[in-house]
C-alpha cells in the first residue's frame, strides 16, 4: 500500500516536564542581534516556501526572541512553541512534542483570536504526533480542530491547507475513504491557483499525496498513478531541494505501479527512491515514516520478484524506525518474507507481534491495515493446518471488518482465508461458493488477468474446478509473479494426474519446480518436487521418480525445521497432510527393491513424529537419506543451476542491508543497483538452465537401481526364528517388509488406512465393552496376517518384532484371530520403536538375576479412583521392603524394594534412579494418562498427589534398567478421529530413549487386581535364567487366556523395544 503521512519512532517514552526554557536554554545565550523577531519570521516563510528543513536550533531561536520582548504578543511566543513541538515530532521525540503542543494549546485558549494561529499551529502539531503511532481517534480530534481555527472565508495559507490536509488523512484512517478523496480534490482545486505562491506548494504536495493514497486504498489504480505521476512532477519542479519528499513521491508512483503489474517499472522507481531519501533532509516530518512505508513497498515488490531475502532486510528496516500502529504494515511484510523464505516459525512470531498492537485500546493503525495483519495471521495458521486457531483469528477479522467501513480489497482477501478455512475442514462446495463471492469483490477493482483473481482461479482448480481455462488466463496476464506461476502449475499438475494425464501432469509440474526456485520459496518447492516425483512414478519411471522424492522430502524437512520453538503442536499439525508423502517415496522405494532406503524413510517418518510428539527436532533429513551414485551425478548440474548466482545474491544481501542502514557509500550504491539489473537480466538464463538440469535426470528403462552409498543396511535379526516386520500403512494398500536371517521380502495388498481405521476401532470397541471379540478380530487377520505368516510358517519363526504404522499402533497384535488361535498362542510378539539413545543400553536379557524397584498409588488421589489392587501387585512381585503399605515387607517373585502412596514422590524416584542397578526392572502402579498431541498433554500420578508431566521424566536418568513396565491404567488410549498413534510410539520411544531397554505397557485400562495376576506372573518367567521379556509375556497372555480370562484382561499389554538399525 502508499504511504500514508507519518513519521517514525524509536521506543515509547515516559511524558516529561517539559520547560522552554531548558529545552531552548541555548538559544538564551543568543546576543540581542540575532533574537530580532520580524527576521525570525522572515525566515520561517522562507524555509517554508523552500520546502527546507525547520530545525530546533532555529525554531528555539525563535521562540526566545518573542519571549524575551515585552512588546510581543503572547499568541505569537506560543505559535513559536507550537512550532517547537512539531520540530520534535520530526526529531522522533514524540513525548515531549506531546507536552509542548497540549501546553501551548491550552494556554493560547483565552486568548480568543489572538491565540487562534497558535492553536492551530499546536493543533497540526498534535495530531502529527498521534498519527506518527496511527492513534486513530486522537488523530481524528486534533485534525479537527486545527481545521475550526482555519477561517473559510480567508485565503489558504500553509498552516490552513496542512490542517485541511491532515483531516482528510484522519478520514482515510478511519477508512473514509471516498469523503477524504473528494475532500483532497477540493483542496487542490483551491490550491492551483495559489501554486504561484512558494508558502503553498509544499501543502499541495501533501496533499496529492494523500490522494494518491485515498485513490489506492479504494482500488482505483490508474487515477493512483496519474496523481503520483503528477505529484512527482511537482515535487520536481517546485520543490526540487527536498530530495526525501521526492523519494516520497517516486515510492508512491511504483506502487501505484506494482498494482498495476507494470513491475520492472515499479522496482526501478522504488530503487531511485530509496537513494534520493539519502538525500538531504525535507521541511516534511513526515518523510522518515513514508521512507519506512517505501521500504515496506519494496518488501512487497521483491516478495512478487521472488527476492524474499532482499523483502526481509527492507521489511525489518521499516520496522526499526516505527512504533505503534505505524509498525504494522512492516511487521505484515516482515512476516509475508519470512512466509516466502519457509521459516514459518518466524512468521507466526511475527504475526503475534503485530496482533499485540492490534490489540491495542484505543486502536492503533488504519482499520484496513489492522484487518489486513488479522487476515495475514489467520493464512499463516491454516498454512500451518491449525484450523482452530485459525477460525478464531478469522472471527475476530470479521468483527474488524464489521466495524471499518468497506474496503473491496480487504474484504476479498477475508473471502479468500475463509475459502482456505472451509478447504482446509473439508467442505470445497463452501470453498468454491465464498471463492466466487470474493471474485465479485475483487472485479470492482481488478481486471480478469490481475493477479489477485488468477489467485483465486488458481485455488479453484485446486479444488478441481476451471483447470481448463487456466492456463490461456495465465498466457493473458502480462506479467506474473514466480509465485503464482508455481502455485498455477502445481493445481494444473495434480489436476492432470487426477484424470490420469501423466505426462501433462510432468510438464506442469516442471514449471513448478522452475517458478518455485525463482520464487526461492521452500514451501512451494517442496511441493513442486514432490508433483514432479508423482508424475514421473505415475510415468513408470521409477529411480527419476524417487530421487525427486528425496529432494521434496529433504525441503520439507527444512521447512518443518523452522518450526521448531512455535510451540509444542506446530509441527504436528503441520506433519498432519504431509506423512502420506513419507510414506509414498517409502513405497516406492519398496517397490524398486531398495528396502534399506524404503525403511531409512520409515525411520525418518516415526523419528519425526516422535520428536512432534517429544517436542524435540532430531536430525535433519538428508542425513538420513542417501544419495545413490547415480543420484549424486543428477545432482550435480542440479545444484549447479541452483546455486550459479549464489555469490552475487550474498553480495547484493550484503549492501542491501548496508543501505537499510543508511550506512551505504555512493559507489556501494552504485554497484548495488548494477548487480540487481544484472540478476534481473539473467533470471531467464538462469531458469533455463535449471530446465536443463531437470531434462539431464533421465534413468534407462533397462537399468538395475543401485544401493545407495552409504545407505543403511538392513539389520537382520541374530537368531533364525525371529522376524522383523515393518508394516507401512498407505492410503490404498498395505506393505510389509520381512527382515529374517533367511533373507528379507516385500510383500503388499489393497487393505487401505481408512478401512484398518475402521477395522481396528471395531476391535477396540469390542474389547472395550467386552463383546465377542472374534468376528472383529478375524477380519483384522484377513487383512494383516497374510503379508507376514507366510514366511514366517516358511522360516520356522517363533518371534515377531513388528514395526507398526499408522492406526495398525492401537493393535493389540496378539489378538489377531485365525479361526482357531490367537496370534499370541503362535508368537512371541514385541514391537519395534525407533530410538535416539541418550543413555547406555541394558545389559543382555538373562546375564544376571532380576532385581526390582517399584512404585505406586492405591489411593484416590487429585480426582482419580483408588487402585487397591496395585499394593496386591507390587507385594506379589517384590521381595523385599515396601514403605507406605500396610505390610512392611513381601515375599514376591523379583527381590528388590517398593515405594507406595505418600512415598512415592518424584525427589525420591528421581534420586532412585541412577543408583538401579544395571539390568534391572523399573516397575510403576499408577494412573498413566497418555493423550494424542505432544508429550505436555501425558503425565502420571505420584503417590503425594502430584502429576508428574512425561516431559519431565523424559529427561530424567533412568540408569539402564532392562524392563521399565507401566501396569495402571489409560497408558496409550486412541482418543478422537485424528488419532494416528503416534502417542503411543512417543510413549515408549521416550522412556527407550532415557535408558530403558525394553517397556511394558497397556492399551486401554484394566482392571487392577486382574492386573496384579498378569505382573506376578509374567516376572516369575522373566527371572528364570536366560529368560526373554517377549517369551514371558507370550506365556503369561496365553495361560490368562486359556484360564478363561477375557481379552480385556490379557491382552492390553505391548512389550516394546528399539527398533533395529
Amino acid at each position: 500500500m502508499l504511504a500514508l503521512l507519518a513519521t517514525s519512532a524509536g521506543a515509547a517514552e515516559p511524558t516529561p516536564d517539559i520547560r522552554m526554557g531548558t529545552l531552548c536554554a541555548p538559544a538564551m545565550t543568543l546576543p540581542a542581534e540575532q533574537l530580532d523577531p520580524a527576521a525570525a519570521l522572515r525566515e520561517r516563510d522562507e524555509l517554508g516556501a523552500q520546502a527546507r528543513e525547520v530545525t530546533l536550533d532555529f525554531a528555539c531561536r525563535g521562540w526566545v526572541a518573542h519571549a524575551l520582548r515585552a512588546d510581543s504578543p503572547p499568541g505569537a511566543t506560543l505559535d513559536w512553541q507550537a512550532l517547537v513541538a512539531e520540530v520534535l515530532v520530526g526529531a522522533q521525540r514524540r513525548s515531549e512534542a506531546l507536552a509542548l503542543g497540549e501546553q501551548a494549546y491550552t494556554q493560547a485558549q483565552p486568548l480568543a483570536e489572538d491565540g487562534r494561529l497558535a492553536r492551530r499551529r499546536a493543533a497540526i502539531a498534535l495530531t502529527l504526533a498521534h498519527l506518527q503511532v496511527r492513534d486513530q481517534a486522537a488523530t481524528q480530534v486534533w485534525a479537527q480542530r486545527a481545521v475550526d481555527e482555519t477561517r473559510p472565508d480567508e485565503p489558504l495559507d500553509t498552516e490552513g491547507a496542512l490542517a485541511l490536509s491532515n483531516r482528510a488523512t484522519a478520514d482515510l484512517m478511519a477508512g473514509r475513504f471516498g469523503p477524504a478523496a473528494e475532500q483532497l480534490e477540493q483542496l487542490l482545486t483551491r490550491l492551483q491557483p495559489g501554486l504561484t505562491s512558494p508558502a503553498l506548494r509544499y501543502p499541495a504536495a501533501v496533499a496529492l499525496n494523500q490522494l494518491v493514497y485515498a485513490y489506492a486504498v479504494q482500488g482505483r489504480w490508474q487515477q493512483a498513478l496519474a496523481t503520483a505521476e503528477r505529484l512527482v512532477a511537482h515535487r520536481r519542479q517546485h520543490l526540487a531541494a527536498d530530495r526525501a519528499g521526492l523519494a516520497l513521491a517516486l515510492g508512491n508512483q511504483a506502487s501505484a505501479l506494482t498494482n498495476l503489474q507494470r513491475y520492472d517499472e515499479a522496482l526501478a522507481l522504488m530503487r531511485q527512491a530509496l537513494v534520493e531519501a539519502d538525500g538531504p533532509g525535507s521541511s516534511d516530518v513526515n518523510a522518515s515514516g513514508a521512507l519506512a512505508q517505501m521500504r515496506g513497498n519494496l518488501s512487497t515488490l521483491l516478495l512478487a520478484r521472488g527476492q524474499p531475502r532482499e523483502a526481509l532486510i527492507h521489511a525489518e528496516a521499516a520496522a526499526a524506525s516505527t512504533q505503534g500502529g505505524a509498525r504494522l504494515n512492516a511487521l505484515h511484510q516482515i512476516a509475508s518474507a519470512q512466509i516466502a523464505l519457509g521459516d514459518l516459525g518466524a512468521a507466526l512470531d511475527t504475526w503475534r507481534r503485530a496482533q499485540q498492537i492490534v490489540d491495542l485500546d484505543p486502536p492503533q493503525g488504519e482499520a484496513w491495515l489492522r484487518l489486513r495483519v488479522l487476515l495475514g495471521q489467520a493464512q499463516a495458521l491454516l498454512t500451518l493446518g491449525d484450523l482452530q486457531a485459525a477460525r478464531a483469528v478469522l472471527e475476530r477479522a470479521g468483527t474488524e471488518a464489521a466495524r471499518a467501513p468497506a474496503n473491496l480489497a480487504e474484504r476479498g482477501q477475508r473471502l479468500v482465508v475463509l475459502a482456505q478455512a472451509q478447504e482446509l475442514a473439508g467442505q470445497p462446495a463452501a470453498a468454491l461458493a465464498t471463492l466466487d463471492e470474493a471474485d465479485r469483490a475483487l472485479a470492482e477493482q481488478f481486471p480478469p488477468e490481475h493477479v489477485n483473481r488468477l489467485d483465486l482461479l488458481v485455488r479453484a482448480c485446486g479444488l478441481g474446478r476451471g483447470c481448463a481455462a487456466l492456463p490461456a488466463l495465465l498466457q493473458a496476464s502480462p506479467t506474473r509473479p514466480a509465485r503464482l506461476i508455481a502455485a498455477a502449475s502445481l493445481a494444473l499438475a495434480r489436476d492432470h494426474l487426477r484424470q490420469g494425464d501423466a505426462a501433462a501432469a510432468q510438464t506442469q509440474a516442471v514449471a513448478a519446480v522452475r517458478a518455485a526456485t525463482d520464487a526461492a520459496s521452500p514451501l512451494l518447492q517442496w511441493q513442486a518436487y514432490a508433483v514432479y516425483a508423482q508424475s514421473l512414478q505415475a510415468r513408470r519411471r521409477p529411480a527419476e521418480a524417487i530421487f525427486f522424492g528425496k529432494l521434496a522430502l529433504e525441503r520439507l524437512q527444512f521447512t518443518r525445521n523452522r518450526l521448531a520453538g512455535v510451540g509444542p503442536d506446530a509441527d504436528a499439525l503441520y506433519l498432519t497432510d504431509k506423512l502420506g508423502f513419507y510414506r509414498e517415496v517409502a513405497g516406492w522405494l519398496l517397490d524398486a527393491g531398495r528396502v534399506p532406503e524404503g525403511l531409512a524413510v520409515l525411520q525418518l517418518l516415526k523419528r519425526s513424529e516422535q520428536d512432534d510428539f517429544n517436542e524435540h527436532r532430531g536430525p535433519t533429513l538428508s542425513a538420513g537419506l542417501p544419495l545413490t551414485a547415480r543420484e549424486q551425478a543428477w545432482q550435480t548440474p542440479l545444484d549447479a543451476a541452483l546455486r550459479q548466482h549464489e555469490a552475487r545474491a550474498q553480495e547484493i544481501e550484503r549492501l542491501s542491508r548496508l543501505q537499510a542502514a543508511r550506512r551505504i557509500t555512493t559507489e556501494e550504491a552504485s554497484r548495488l543497483l548494477a548487480l540487481q539489473a544484472e540478476q534481473a537480466a539473467q533470471a531467464p538464463m538462469a531458469s533455463a538452465q535449471l530446465e536443463q538440469a531437470l531434462a539431464l535426470v533421465h534413468s534407462p528403462a533397462n537399468e538395475r537401481p543401485r544401493a545407495a552409498r552409504g545407505g543403511p543396511p538392513t539389520t537382520r535379526p541374530a537368531d533364525a526364528r525371529t522376524l522383523h516386520v515393518y508394516l507401512l500403512s498407505g492410503p490404498e494398500r498395505l506393505q510389509a517388509v520381512l527382515v529374517g536371517r533367511q533373507g528379507q521380502r516385500v510383500v503388499q495388498n489393497g487393505s487401505s488406512a481408512a478401512e484398518l481405521t475402521r477395522q481396528v476401532a471395531a476391535l477396540l470397541d469390542a474389547v472395550r465393552l467386552q463383546q465377542d471379540i472374534h468376528g472383529p478380530a478375524q477380519a483384522l487377520q484377513a487383512q494383516i496376517a497374510p503379508l507376514f505368516e507366510p514366511t514366517a510358517r516358511e522360516w520356522k519363526i517363533r518371534r515377531l518384532v513388528v514395526w507398526l504404522d499408522g492406526p495398525l499402533r492401537y493393535l493389540p497384535l496378539g489378538l489377531l484371530y485365525d479361526g482357531r488361535q490367537f496370534l499370541v498362542e503362535r508368537y512371541a510378539l514385541s514391537v519395534a520403536t525407533p530410538v535416539e539413545r541418550r543413555a547406555s543400553t541394558s545389559p543382555a536379557a538373562g546375564r544376571e538375576a532380576l532385581q526390582v524397584r517399584a512404585w505406586g498409588v492405591t489411593q484416590a488421589l487429585a480426582g482419580l479412583p483408588a487402585l487397591p489392587g496395585v499394593g496386591d501387585e507390587l507385594c506379589g512381585i517384590v521381595d523385599g521392603p515396601v514403605r507406605g503399605w500396610e505390610t512392611p515387607a513381601c515375599h514376591g517373585v523379583l527381590p528388590g524394594q517398593a515405594d507406595i502412596n505418600s512415598h512415592f514422590t518424584e525427589a525420591a524416584w528421581r534420586e532412585a534412579g541412577p543408583a538401579q542397578p544395571p539390568g534391572g526392572v523399573v516397575h510403576v502402579g499408577t494412573h498413566f494418562v497418555l493423550r494424542p498431541g505432544n508429550v505436555s498433554q501425558s503425565w502420571l500420578l505420584l503417590g503425594d498427589g502430584g502429576r508428574l508431566p512425561l516431559e519431565r521424566l523424559r529427561q530424567w536418568p533412568l540408569g539402564s534398567p532392562r524392563l521399565l513396565t507401566l501396569s495402571a491404567c489409560e497408558t496409550a488410549v486412541p482418543a478422537g478421529a485424528g488419532a494416528d498413534g503416534r502417542e503411543v510410539d512417543g510413549l515408549s520411544g521416550t522412556l527407550l530413549a532415557s535408558g530403558a531397554g525394553q517397556v511394558l505397557a497397556s492399551l486401554w485400562r484394566v482392571d487392577d487386581r486382574r492386573t496384579a495376576a498378569l505382573m506376578r506372573r509374567f516376572y516369575a518367567l522373566a527371572a528364570r535364567p536366560g529368560s526373554d521379556l517377549a517369551d514371558a509375556l507370550q506365556t503369561a497372555q496365553t495361560e490368562a487366556l486359556r484360564g478363561g480370562q477375557p481379552a480385556h484382561a490379557w491382552a492390553a499389554f505391548v512389550l516394546s523395544e528399539p527398533a533395529p538399525r
